[in-house]
């Protein structure tokens, strides 16, 4: 079964909904070996934050040397991204290989007269196995619904058990009443695990503590308002949490200090960082639960890997920046405790600007609600139909509901009128807030980019960033940023930055367009520093090395530089050795981060050429790492994305070494 197979398939089950309860996965998962019970997890349930408080979970985990498998849902802009490991993707080849294997297992419980399994529950039978291929040494596991008949509530090997804010939402299925949704989230509770909850209201806190209190598990509460010196700020944000001092987060929305908070003590329960002496959110100390203290010495992560992990982390759809002049943001805010969090960050972040809102919504959310809490900020409102869901509420139902609080409401037909009206009525210092379901936020994405290539330069330098960066260096050298004769300093060298990076805006598809049919070439070619190993038939390594380059690091906004090697598997198309290196330059001339580079150059190779599969190495020496005396001079970093058939086949990725070394 290939990767469009694989996704009709899924399509076609989907008429087995939804439904609550544990009997169907436990059947599916113990024909295939119950591969979760040999995984360990972090679970994760809650109302809001669960997919930000998973990136910052599995970003640290990441930066500490861990194989990190991650499940959420849904998905935002590919359907592969809720299986990753590592923060790639499940391929397509596996998606093909398991989904193959798990309708043969389905198809015969449902000739048994056994209930056919969900579609949820097929995907999360396919991560595990995914998960268990990959021998990940932990799973950052998001629940799809609620908890306790959650389609993840069949693992077993639960060390934390995370509960982010929660409030009423899919109250079909839940229950009525705060309490009985809190009954389901907190099911996720295992004996034996250490529980991290956010902040709650009383009657939610109630159920938690009782919960696990009642299987003897130690619980510590993440109070946000514990952090200190926060500074908020749509590119970075700042804050002092239990000793540990100005840690940052990329991630926009005053909301996500919340987050990253729960976060970190979900980490602090699994043994990578201990709060100074004296500060303590957890009766911890009161629970004799030696499993628990074992399980938190499991995962030691260094303090500077966890910083870099939390900076790194990254989530789609969250108050997400997809433009600027106008700013174009992208919230995931589909229901009341959402909707008020994302008022709350656009009067944070964007006082006095005139704001237009895109708005979409699911029938079955408390769209009233979040239209009460949202309706005051805008100046104009236009409402939209999430595509190809049959949950989804019209665009036209919605903007009555709207009129019946605002005044200048407009229906858009589809997206792509919604993006172009809003660009239409909206100044280059006004604000375009997307909001409402997920389910239509990853297509507004690529249509706002779209619309944004056809007249408009992209903007290579983040201004606003090169100026923090500036008054950060200040701050570390002992000067003031603020005083006379260097509060120009951060517009000024933004502005140089500016200069040095104009005219880059090159589209990576010019020259990976620039591509010819195997049946062209000759046998058996070279050129340069290219090799082609056996000849020119398909499906041989085709290698282009020691691609010099040199970039800006994105963080400390000093060089780095070094070499790129990049091999393809063609599938009956090759580029023209040249074009090869025109990318690479392409993506260098930007402000970057190495691990992101080589994402970047094997993903367009693969989205352009579509070979059988592509492997980058970029090697580079770094001069912020040099001037801080984390590495010595000519010593280098060494990134690798494998993508396709190399990222599976372990002998065609020494192959490529060795062909690196010739």
């Amino acid at each position: 079964m290939n990767y469009g197979e694989a996704l009709g398939y899924m399509e076609q089950i989907g008429k087995y909904g939804i439904s609550p309860g544990l009997d169907s996965i436990r059947q599916l998962v113990g024909r295939l070996g119950d591969p979760q019970k040999e995984l360990r997890f972090v679970h994760v349930a809650g109302t809001n934050g669960k997919g930000s408080v998973c990136a910052y979970l599995s970003s640290v985990l990441q930066c500490g040397g861990y194989r990190v498998g991650k499940y959420t849902s849904p998905a935002v802009t590919d359907y592969r991204e809720e299986i990753q490991v590592n923060g790639n993707f499940i391929t397509k080849a596996a998606v093909g290989r398991y989904v193959e294997q798990l309708k043969a297992v389905c198809d015969g419980m449902a000739a048994e007269g056994l209930t056919h399994p969900t579609p949820f529950e097929v995907k999360t039978a396919m991560a595990f196995l995914y998960f268990r291929e990959k021998k990940c040494d932990i799973v950052i596991l998001e629940t799809g619904m609620g908890g306790l008949l959650d389609a993840t509530n069949v693992v077993e090997n639960t060390c934390v058990a995370v509960l982010t804010p929660i409030s009423g939402d899919h109250m079909g299925f839940l229950g009525k009443t705060l309490r009985e949704i809190a009954s389901q989230k907190a099911g996720i509770i295992k004996k034996g695990c250490h529980v991290v909850t956010a902040a709650q209201v009383p009657e939610v806190m109630e159920v938690i503590d009782s919960q696990a209190a009642g299987l003897g598990c130690p619980l510590t509460v993440a109070d946000a308002k514990a952090a200190e010196h926060v500074h908020y700020g749509l590119e970075k944000q700042r804050f002092d949490y239990g000793g540990l001092k100005k840690l940052e987060i990329t991630l926009a929305g005053q909301y996500q200090i919340e987050n990253a908070v729960t976060a970190l003590e979900g980490l602090r329960a699994l043994g990578i960082w201990e709060p100074e002496e004296g500060v303590d959110q957890s009766r911890e100390q009161n629970v004799g639960f030696p499993e628990n203290r074992n399980r938190r010495r499991a995962f030691p992560v260094g303090e500077d890997k966890l910083r870099q992990g939390l900076a790194q982390a990254g989530w789609p759809g969250r108050f997400a920046v997809a433009g600027r002049k106008p700013y174009f943001i992208l919230d995931g805010a589909h229901n009341e405790d959402a909707a008020r969090k994302l008022a709350q960050s656009v009067e944070c972040y964007f006082p006095g600007r005139r704001i237009l809102y895109i708005m979409g919504m699911l029938r079955d959310k408390e769209y009233d609600k979040v239209i009460g809490l949202t309706h005051g900020l805008a100046d104009q409102i236009i409402t939209v139909t999430p595509p190809e869901n049959p949950r989804a509420l019209s665009a036209y139902e919605l903007a009555a509901a709207v009129a019946q609080v605002h005044e200048k409401v407009t229906a858009a037909d589809s997206l792509e009128e919604a993006v172009e009206m809003a660009r239409l009525l909206a100044g280059k210092e006004d604000v375009i807030i997307a909001f409402g379901s997920l389910s239509y936020l990853g297509r507004m994405m690529e249509i706002h980019r779209e619309s944004e290539g056809k007249g408009s330069v992209i903007e290579m330098v983040d201004q606003d960033k090169i100026k923090e960066a500036v008054r950060l260096l200040l701050e570390g050298i002992g000067e003031d940023p603020d005083r006379e004769g260097l509060t120009q300093t951060p517009d000024r060298v933004a502005r140089m930055y500016g200069e040095l990076f104009s005219g880059m805006d090159a589209d990576v598809s010019q020259p990976l367009s620039r591509v010819f049919s195997m049946e062209n070439r000759g046998s058996g070619r070279s050129a340069g520093n290219a090799a082609v190993e056996g000849g020119a038939l398909a499906g041989d390594m085709i290698l282009e090395k020691d691609i010099v380059f040199h970039s800006m690091c994105e963080h400390h906004i000093l060089p780095f530089y070094g070499r790129a090697h990049i091999a393809y598997i063609p599938d009956g198309r090759v580029l023209g050795l040249s074009k090869l290196a025109r990318t690479v330059e392409i993506y260098a001339r930007r402000l970057q981060i190495q691990e992101q580079m080589t994402g970047q150059i094997a993903d367009a190779i693969m989205e352009h050429l579509s070979p059988r599969g592509v492997m980058v190495v970029l090697e580079a020496e770094h001069m912020c790492m040099t001037m801080r005396g984390v590495k010595k001079p000519g010593s280098k970093t060494v990134t690798v994305a494998a993508r396709g058939v190399f990222e599976e086949d372990g002998v065609l990725q020494e192959r490529f070494f060795r062909m690196v070394r010739m």
